[in-house]
């Protein structure tokens, strides 16, 4: 095995680390993208839930027959 100069080290190092950073950086990514999807569904659902409840609790019009 040949010797492994400090510079072949702190290159390595260095590549581990962009390595890492590009790793992480995708993954903030990913769970910002799952969160804000998670936020526009439950938006979606309580604006259903409203359509619906308004719908239910709404009285009929005057001129519509129950």
């Amino acid at each position: 095995m040949p010797e492994l100069t400090d510079a072949d080290a702190a290159a390595i190092l260095d590549y581990l680390h962009d390595l890492v950073m590009l790793v992480e950086s995708h993954y903030l990514v990913q769970i910002r993208r799952h969160a804000q999807s998670q936020l526009q569904l439950a938006e979606e659902l309580r604006t259903e839930n409203i359509a619906v409840s308004t719908s239910i609790t709404k009285p009929p019009h005057r001129d519509q027959q129950p």
